[in-house]
């Protein structure tokens, strides 16, 4: 019965998220920066008799991200769970990165996590949300104490450790079997 916004929700783990989620009762809005992709997502979910709608989101533009975060809680009446997963790499060795790339990486990494807790963050105040963190510990509670973010009433699910990673690992499996994921690459992805 809770309402979730799965940012990224369109692929990977967080893809696995949106339609466990949903399947377990939630009410869901997948939120991506790739709508065909969010919408195929939410098609999935609604086939496996899960609530889930669509839409999309740039997590580097704050303004969008209040929005489209206040638009959930207010159209549902509240919005219970805010899950992030976008991040980007540059996959080389970082003495050849470029400063555009680091400049990518920190709009997406640091920027528009930060914008999406703020987001969530002005929710909770109003009373219409609860905020989950996904990630590992330390590494969260690093980048809060960087950012200055208050932690006090925010959830931290560290999805390698988490008593959920089975269903997590089950459910990313059923969604990628059909591109010849096994369910051990599931489990180390």
């Amino acid at each position: 019965g809770k309402v979730a916004a799965v940012i990224g929700g369109a692929s990977g783990i967080a893809e696995a998220v949106t339609v466990g989620a949903a399947r377990m009762g939630a009410t869901v809005v997948c939120l991506d920066i790739r709508p065909e992709e969010a919408a195929r997502v939410t098609a999935t979910a609604a086939d496996a008799g899960g609530t889930c709608e669509s839409g999309t989101i740039d997590i580097r533009d704050s303004a969008a991200v209040e929005d489209s975060l206040s638009a959930i809680a207010r159209r549902h009446g509240s919005l219970d769970i805010v899950i992030c997963t976008p991040s980007i790499n540059v996959r080389k060795p970082i003495l050849q990165y470029t400063e555009e790339e680091l400049d990518r990486v920190v709009r997406v990494n640091v920027k528009g996590n930060f914008n999406v807790l703020q987001a969530a963050g002005r929710i909770r105040d109003e009373n219409l949300a609860g905020v989950v963190v996904l990630g590992e510990e330390a590494v969260v509670a690093a980048r809060f104490a960087a950012l200055g973010v208050d932690r006090a009433d925010i959830r931290v699910i560290d999805p390698l450790r988490s008593s959920y990673r089975a269903d997590f690992v089950r459910e990313y499996h059923e969604l990628r079997r059909h591109k010849g994921m096994t369910a051990e690459e599931a489990a180390t992805t």
